[in-house]
């Protein structure tokens, strides 16, 4: 588990939805620049006086409710983008979800119709969440930088 809580660039938010959009198809593009800048730069004051676990939590379902539901910041993906942001930050910080994939469709779907608040957004996170996971040795310079 890092020392410090790994969080998202902006940039890495927004080469996640390129390539969901290269992979699943569908039209590049932003509908609003600063939601992007909002949730990369917001999650990191988020929690800071729970435990680590906790601050996990809540950063992990902060950054997927905010992409799926409430800021949808771009033209397509946003799901897809929402998911895997998450679990990209959830990895960096040593965790992952166990949840399979007809789970977190089923999930996601109900989170974009409206269906989930961002208190059982974290909720479904705090179920889904596994404790450390051991860190590939490739990914320790990209650790160490922060991004």
């Amino acid at each position: 588990m890092p020392a410090e809580i790994i969080h998202l660039h902006q940039n890495v938010i927004r080469e996640i939805n390129k390539l969901v959009i290269t992979q699943f198809g569908g039209e590049r593009g932003l509908v609003n620049e600063s939601s992007v800048e909002f949730i990369a730069e917001r999650v990191k004051t988020l929690h800071e006086k729970l435990e680590f676990r906790e601050k996990i939590v809540g950063k992990a379902a902060f950054y997927l409710f905010q992409i799926v539901r409430e800021r949808h910041p771009f033209t397509d993906g946003n799901k897809r983008t929402g998911i895997i942001a998450t679990e990209f930050f959830l990895f960096m910080n040593g965790h992952s979800l166990k949840y399979a994939q007809k789970e977190r469709e089923k999930f996601l779907l109900e989170l974009a119709s409206k269906k989930k608040s961002s208190k059982q957004t974290a909720e479904w996170v705090r179920n889904g969440i596994t404790e450390e996971l051991a860190m590939p040795a490739n990914l320790d310079a990209y650790r160490q930088k922060k991004v």
